[in-house]
């Protein structure tokens, strides 16, 4: 397979992938498969060579009550709480 070189992300296109982003937080979207939203900017991305991935994360809190979203560790759905497009 040929190795895709990827662009930087015009401010548009960065727009349209926190939004996506803050969606799947907020409805705690785990499953790619489902979502017409993740494959609208997934095919967005790839057709202007700027698609990277995905990842698994999860929802913790810090001691002062700020939210913040690190890596699962894993792919399995009973431990993370939402995919991420990088």
């Amino acid at each position: 397979m040929e190795y895709m070189r990827t662009r930087k992300r015009t401010k548009k296109m960065q727009n349209l992938v926190d939004e996506a982003n803050k969606y799947f937080r907020d409805h705690n979207v785990k499953d790619s498969h489902s979502s017409d939203l993740f494959w609208f900017v997934t095919n967005k991305l790839l057709a202007n060579n700027m698609y990277h991935g995905y990842n698994f994360h999860i929802l913790k809190f810090k001691n002062d009550g700020t939210e913040y979203y690190p890596l699962a560790g894993t792919a399995d759905p009973n431990h993370y709480d939402f995919i991420q497009i990088w």
